[in-house]
């Protein structure tokens, strides 16, 4: 009878941990995944953000053709790749340059400033540029989230086992704190 009462008792023991394994993978899982949304999200968000850069473009195109074949070929640096943090900061830097040499620009023809259809592809850009801000801040929100929980005992015993690391933040450039001025 006792040794029926231990093989019991380990076999509960063993199934709680089995219960609590499973459910801290589906935890990291949920998490990871997540974490893989967010960037995927920027990704999104930043085409579309070339998109508006390339309508801009055509309308330069029509004021300076130098300017805009270098444009062109800072724009297709948006297809260099994606998927990961490193090419999310690589973007955004290609469409830093884009943006300063458009402005520049701008201060060369104030005719394109004025333009209706550049003023509603700014506008645009200003949208986008937004949401790709938002997408930055949920993938360090999930980034944290996924951190924390790696670090954690008692998952941070099993996570390395799952195959789980912790994931780096989308940092902003040094020097650049505020937003990128239109004007």
């Amino acid at each position: 009878m006792k040794i029926i009462m231990i093989v019991a008792v380990l076999a509960i023991l063993v199934l709680l941990l089995a219960a609590w394994f499973i459910s801290t993978q589906r935890r990291l899982v949920r998490i990871d995944e997540n974490l893989t949304n967010a960037l995927k999200q920027i990704d999104v968000q930043a085409q579309s953000r070339f998109d508006s850069l390339t309508a801009i473009n055509h309308l330069v195109k029509r004021y300076d053709s130098h300017e805009a074949e270098t444009l062109e070929k800072i724009i297709s640096a948006r297809s260099r790749g994606s998927g990961t943090a490193m090419a999310a900061e690589e973007m955004q830097t290609a469409f830093d340059t884009a943006l300063g040499r458009i402005n520049a620009l701008v201060e060369q023809y104030p005719q394109l400033k004025a333009d209706g259809n550049y003023q509603r592809a700014m506008a645009a850009v200003n949208e986008r540029e937004d949401q790709v801000r938002t997408a930055r801040m949920v993938y360090n929100d999930c980034a944290t989230k996924l951190n924390r929980e790696l670090k954690m005992f008692p998952t941070s015993l099993i996570a390395g086992m799952l195959g789980f690391s912790e994931r780096g933040y989308l940092m902003m450039e040094a020097g650049k704190m505020g937003a990128v001025t239109m004007e």
